[in-house]
């Protein structure tokens, strides 16, 4: 009896891990590294740059989500990204990157507040 007791939790055991890693794999998203801020005239406008995955000719990341915090001292700015080509992530890996840019838009001006992402990392800030 416990012969096939174990064998039943093992098959479950086996069932919950392959579902842990297929729903990781259909909804992951990964946080981008914001390379740099471009600063409308506004101050509150900011076109922000990453590179994104290049894979056959074909851009393989979108923009999923963004998150913004602001306090008087900084702004703090997370580009989150997801596969849009067929295949698993782990097969995108051979791709190359490409610069990919989306708009922010803060709710005070930037002014000299520093920018960075959700990991400390400073972002280059750039005024036309």
């Amino acid at each position: 009896m416990s012969r096939h007791r174990g064998g039943a939790l093992r098959l479950a055991a086996m069932v919950a891990l392959c579902g842990l890693l297929t729903a990781g794999c259909l909804h992951s998203k990964r946080l981008a590294v914001v390379t740099e801020a471009v600063v409308q005239p506004d101050e509150r406008t900011l076109t922000v740059l990453f590179p994104g995955d290049l894979i056959d000719g074909k851009v393989c990341t979108a923009v999923d989500d963004t998150e913004v915090t602001e306090t008087d001292q900084r702004v703090t700015i997370g580009v989150y990204l997801k596969d849009v080509c067929e295949g698993s992530p782990f097969e995108n890996v051979a791709g190359i990157d490409t610069e990919q840019s989306t708009q922010i838009h803060l709710t005070a001006p930037l002014g000299d507040r520093v920018l960075e992402m959700p990991d400390g990392q400073r972002i280059t800030i750039r005024r036309p």
